[in-house]
């Protein structure tokens, strides 16, 4: 099977146990057999709607999850972000984890992100362009950027609200439907944060390619 991508994340650490590998790919690397094995990777995550990968009785696969997701989805995206965020953190326990879309650019990418701004205490500017160097053919939809911007509020959700962090506090994923305060403020933001989000999106990253500054954008929408 050739065009096989496939884009390491985060490095093994070649200890066992302990935190092992984190790698993107296609549809095409997570269905050979010989790539698997030459990655090491024991657990599988597909980030698309339509499912074309099995393993049944794959000895080198030892866990499959999918979250079945489109490309043009517009809706809210926390839930499926965490999902792949706790199944990834399991799976970096036991073993080197592929995370894979149909292409690697779109889907695989932007769930990359969401995992570092958790996993690493990134902001959406820090995880993107740490992917971007890692895999140059990824691209983000305006409509999941946004996504990414709540993602990361949500997750220092103290700071949204206006009350001191502890220096020492991990950042955390919080269910939005447990945290009233923040969900009303969230619904009565949405608009325009959408609408600043996207001239922004469009005006730099479409139009005339170049970076977007995070920091100004974020000021814009607080």
């Amino acid at each position: 099977m050739n065009n096989q991508k496939v884009y390491q994340i985060i490095p093994p650490t070649g200890l066992s146990p302990g935190i092992q590998g984190l790698y993107i790919g296609n549809t095409n690397a997570a269905k050979d057999d010989n790539t698997l094995v030459k990655y090491g990777i024991n657990m599988i995550l597909t980030v698309e709607n339509k499912q074309t990968v099995k393993f049944d009785g794959n000895e080198q696969v030892v866990f499959h999850k999918v979250i079945p997701i489109d490309i043009e989805y517009e809706g809210f995206m926390h839930k499926p972000f965490y999902d792949a965020y706790m199944f990834i953190t399991k799976g970096m326990e036991m073993g080197n984890v592929l995370m894979h879309c149909s292409d690697a650019q779109y889907l695989s990418p932007i769930f990359a992100v969401a995992f570092l701004l958790q996993q690493q205490n990134l902001n959406v500017e820090e995880a993107w362009d740490k992917v971007k160097q890692l895999n140059p053919d990824a691209e983000v939809k305006s409509h999941f950027f946004t996504q990414l911007l709540k993602y990361e509020r949500t997750l220092n959700l103290d700071k949204v609200l206006g009350e001191r962090s502890k220096s020492n506090e991990k950042i955390r994923y919080i269910e939005p439907e447990k945290e009233k305060p923040y969900l009303d403020i969230a619904r009565e933001r949405d608009r325009y944060i959408q609408k600043v989000a996207q001239e922004t999106y469009a005006k730099h990253h479409l139009q005339n390619n170049t970076p977007i500054n995070y920091e100004q954008l974020k000021k814009k929408i607080k």
